[in-house]
C-alpha cells in the first residue's frame, strides 16, 4: 500500500512522504478493527514519524559506539520517548471507544499524578530494567536478542531464551483472548 502512495505523492517531496505515512498507518489502524479507536491508533503513530521526515533524518542510521556500554542521556531520554509514544497509543488500541480513552487519559494526567505513587514491585522493575538493557546490548541488530550470548555455550543461551519467555509469561497478567481471534 505504501509504495503506490509515495509514488502518487512523490511531487510534493517532503509532505507527499507525510501524506503517504498517514494515508498508510491509519489504513493499518483500521485493518486492526471497524472502530474509530483503531482509526486513531493508526493515524497516530502516522504522526509520530512526521518530525522524522520533517527533519529528514528518517532513513539515518546513527553510527553508534560499539565500544559504549551505556547510552548516553540523549540517547536514553529518545528511547524513553519512544517507549512512552507507543504506550500512549496503546490506551487507544485497548479502548472500547475513544471517550473512554479520553477518560483514561485524563485519569493519568488528573492532579492525583502529583499523589504519592503505587510503587511497581521490585520484580518489575528488574523486568524492565532486564529488557531495557537487552534491548540496549542488541541496538546494532535487527532484533536486540539476535546476537544475545552468542558466544555462550548453546545450552545455556537456549536456557537464558527460555527463562525469558516463562518470565514474559510469568508477568502476562490474568488470561486473555488472543486479540486478533476477535474478528
Amino acid at each position: 500500500m505504501f509504495t503506490p502512495l509515495s509514488i502518487t505523492f512523490r511531487d510534493y517531496d517532503k509532505w507527499g512522504l507525510v501524506i503517504s505515512i498517514l494515508i498508510n498507518f491509519t489504513l493499518i489502524g483500521i485493518w486492526h478493527g471497524a472502530n474509530w479507536t483503531f482509526v486513531l491508533f493508526g493515524f497516530l503513530h502516522g504522526c509520530y514519524y512526521i518530525p522524522l521526515i520533517i527533519k529528514g533524518t528518517i532513513n539515518k542510521k546513527k553510527n553508534l559506539d560499539p565500544n559504549k556500554f551505556l547510552p548516553s542521556f540523549t540517547e536514553a531520554v529518545n528511547i524513553l520517548k519512544t517507549f512512552a509514544l507507543v504506550s500512549f497509543s496503546f490506551i487507544l488500541f485497548r479502548s472500547n471507544s475513544v471517550t473512554s480513552a479520553i477518560g483514561y487519559i485524563r485519569r493519568i494526567f488528573s492532579p492525583s499524578i502529583i499523589s504519592s505513587p503505587e510503587l511497581l514491585p521490585i520484580s518489575l522493575l528488574a523486568l524492565i530494567t532486564l529488557f531495557f538493557t537487552i534491548e540496549w546490548l542488541g541496538k546494532d541488530h535487527d532484533f536486540a536478542i539476535a546476537k544475545l550470548g552468542i558466544k555462550w555455550p548453546r545450552l545455556l543461551r537456549w536456557g537464558f531464551y527460555y527463562v525469558l519467555i516463562i518470565i514474559i509469561f510469568q508477568f502476562a497478567g490474568p488470561k486473555q483472548q488472543f486479540i486478533y481471534f476477535q474478528f
